[in-house]
């Protein structure tokens, strides 16, 4: 033990330019002493084959620690060639995204030119332009088109002047045809029936008729008797919601002349007598309907 700190100490004697120790006289001076560097993490205190090995250590450690730090290098080399191929992986994503967009735009583009442009067809069924006026009136539409949905098919039935309401219908699809049934009309009047349909590709077209329902056929009313029509024409006003023809204008069993007046007819009066006239006529209208007035008695001073 002392000869390894004489031998030590002679090192670090002549390092430092002090005189050389031999180890006699340090084994008598020096009891111990503590070798010390400025890399070595501790502090050894042992003979010259135990300084030698400790060194040794030492710079085993140091390798180890030299080693370890390049293991340490490698998973950042790892990361970079990691971030390297995720880069890549993006760029190749990011071509083929731009790749299926232009070939969306170009199928997109390619389906304009080859759009659509042919409207629905629609056609108005069960509706003459009058009724039989014998039983209620449905009518039918149908609506052809290869791409039609009930949803885009509005129906409006007008009545008069004004109203307006909207019309319900039963479809049934076979192919590209829808084919609706409405709800019954049973009041009597004049109407206009108006179908809306479009397509999916805007297509759109527009239909109506114009019908009446009219079971009731003719109403008559007396207009002004003859001592008050200045001895000149006596009118009567009819009432109907067709069209109406005069089948017979009798005045006293015998036909008499007649024109055509604002909502009735105007008689002659070169029929009447003096004293009392009976007046009777019949009427056929547009739907069928068969109407007789009850004979209107006039008297007639001259």
């Amino acid at each position: 033990m002392k000869k390894g700190m004489a031998w030590l100490a002679g090192i670090l004697g002549a390092l430092f330019g002090g005189a050389t120790v031999w180890g006699s006289t340090v084994t008598e001076t020096v009891t111990e002493i503590t070798v010390t560097e400025e890399c070595w993490e501790e502090e050894f205190t042992g003979t010259e084959a135990e300084t030698q090995q400790w060194l040794a250590q030492q710079e085993r450690k140091k390798e180890e620690e030299k080693l370890q730090e390049e293991r340490e290098e490698v998973p950042v080399t790892e990361e970079i060639v990691v971030i390297e191929e995720e880069t890549a992986a993006e760029e190749a994503v990011t071509e083929e995204t731009v790749i299926e967009e232009a070939a969306e735009d170009a199928q997109a583009e390619e389906e304009r030119h080859t759009a659509d442009t042919n409207p629905p067809v629609i056609e108005i069924l069960g509706i003459l332009p009058v009724s039989d006026g014998s039983v209620p009136l449905r009518p039918v539409i149908r609506v052809t088109d290869e791409k039609i949905e009930e949803r885009k098919i509005e129906i409006t039935l007008k009545t008069g002047k004004e109203h307006i309401r909207p019309m319900t219908a039963v479809y049934e699809k076979k192919g590209n045809c829808l084919t609706g049934s409405l709800e019954e009309i049973h009041k009597d009047g004049a109407y206009r029936l108006t179908v809306t349909a479009q397509d999916e590709a805007g297509n759109k077209s527009v239909d109506g008729c114009f019908f009446t329902v009219n079971r009731s056929g003719t109403s008559f009313f007396h207009g002004e008797e003859y001592e008050k029509s200045g001895g000149k024409e006596l009118l009567v006003r009819l009432e109907n919601k067709d069209d109406v023809k005069i089948l017979s204008c009798m005045v006293n069993g015998q036909e008499a002349d007649y024109r055509w007046r604002s909502g009735g007819i105007a008689v002659s009066g070169d029929m009447l007598k003096p004293g009392d006239n009976v007046i009777a006529l019949e009427t056929m209208d547009r739907a069928g309907n068969l109407s007789v007035m009850e004979p209107w008695k006039v008297r007639c001073v001259k």
